[in-house]
């Protein structure tokens, strides 16, 4: 039987946060020892250079945060094989470490001048996290195609540590970042769970309220970029059915193009609601309120992450007994999502974009007046046949003359 690593530190979230999301990140599971300050004294001299966090694992203590972190990564394959992608970890996680010591030095300094905090904020933090925007670019992860632990070591610093976050809003693919590595199912499952701790205790209820709305805020700025994708896919994929008669499909596009534009709507305004109570109202007397609204917003943007698949949309013009059966299932549960003044916005929309359709193929109007053809100011010839007529009746009385005595007889 093999025996679960064991992290020994203080009962906060610092330095050891990275390897327990590491940990929470591969699934293990593991003794997460955590100390209260009145007993450190009597252990200190037991730890490896008398200093927390010390991860014990695999029958070895592992001081310094940074190489237990290392460790966790390659253990459970949090660190690229590859030695560039690796090096390159590695080189991410060092500067987050000077960052972090940086802000360290002053929160925990009771000297700090106000200047010192404003340089911090107006020089220092942006430009590191211009160096970390541009490293991310517009990827996924930070290194090669899946998560590394320079991922979880960015996140954690930018998701508890940040200590700015207005700042961290000038930088939005970074906000990208934090919000798809807090969607993670067994990060996003740690956050939910982990201890309460010292510091999170001194936050207010008001500003753990504010917090959480506008974690969700930064969420849906976040699933709205993506979702408009998917909508704006579906507009396209609706005209693809129709061109193909297949006017059925079209309107199950548009139905959920409906649907999903009114829980952008719904969030989006009741998230607003919930900050402007917050703000102008006493916390105490609407608390029940606001964390039921909370909670609701969790639950629509749960709905939002399942509405964002691209390649769902496709399907939506397959012609196999699959997509068929899947395409009936959407229309039923639309049927439940949409009223009456829904449907006819969808079938306005669909007419609509027949008759564009159907405009679009006819051939386009003259933009200009015709221009008639210059009269000639000579004299026109008389063409041959008007000559010939000329001379038609002398040649027809002759021939008169000639018959009439016949048609007598």
């Amino acid at each position: 039987m093999s025996i679960k690593p064991r992290l020994t530190y203080f009962d906060g979230r610092g330095r050891a946060e990275p390897i327990r999301m590491i940990f929470a990140e591969a699934g293990v599971e593991y003794d997460d020892h955590r100390i209260q300050r009145e007993t450190w004294a009597s252990m200190k001299s037991t730890m490896p250079f008398g200093q927390l966090p010390v991860l014990h694992i695999d029958g070895v203590d592992i001081a310094q945060s940074m190489a237990a972190l290392r460790y966790a990564a390659r253990k459970y394959d949090l660190m690229p094989t590859d030695p560039i992608q690796a090096g390159t970890c590695d080189m991410i996680s060092e500067a987050i470490e000077d960052i972090t010591v940086q802000l360290s030095r002053l929160t925990h300094n009771p000297n700090a001048t106000d200047a010192e905090k404003a340089k911090y904020k107006d020089e220092t933090l942006p430009t590191w996290l211009r160096y970390f925007d541009a490293l991310l670019g517009s990827k996924q992860y930070l290194v090669g195609d899946s998560c590394t632990y320079a991922d979880i070591a960015l996140f954690n610093f930018l998701h508890d540590s940040i200590h700015h976050p207005e700042v961290l809003e000038t930088f939005p693919r970074l906000v990208d970042f934090k919000n798809r590595m807090a969607a993670r199912p067994k990060l996003a499952a740690w956050l939910a769970s982990r201890p309460v701790t010292r510091r999170s205790v001194e936050i207010s209820q008001v500003d753990r309220a504010k917090l959480d709305l506008k974690v969700q805020r930064d969420q849906l700025t976040h699933y709205q970029k993506r979702i408009n994708e998917v909508i704006e896919r579906e507009t396209t994929v609706a005209r693809t059915c129709m061109a193909q008669g297949k006017r059925r499909n079209a309107l199950i596009a548009l139905k959920k193009k409906r649907w999903q534009e009114q829980l952008l709507a719904k969030t989006d305004g009741m998230l607003m609601n919930l900050h402007q109570m917050i703000s102008t109202i006493e916390f105490t007397e609407i608390e029940k309120q606001v964390f039921d609204g909370l909670k609701q917003g969790t639950t629509v943007l749960q709905q939002l992450n399942r509405e964002m698949s691209v390649e769902a949309v496709d399907e939506l013009m397959a012609d196999t007994q699959e997509a068929i059966d899947k395409q009936n299932e959407i229309e039923q549960a639309l049927g439940t999502q949409l009223d009456e003044a829904d449907m006819e916005a969808v079938t306005a929309e669909l007419e609509a974009l027949e008759s564009q359709m159907i405009a679009d193929r006819l051939p386009a109007a003259p933009e200009s007046a015709p221009v008639s053809a210059p009269v000639s100011a000579a004299p026109l010839s008389a063409p041959a046949s008007a000559a010939s007529a000329a001379t038609e009746p002398a040649v027809s009385g002759r021939r008169a003359r000639v018959e009439q005595p016949l048609v007598a007889a």
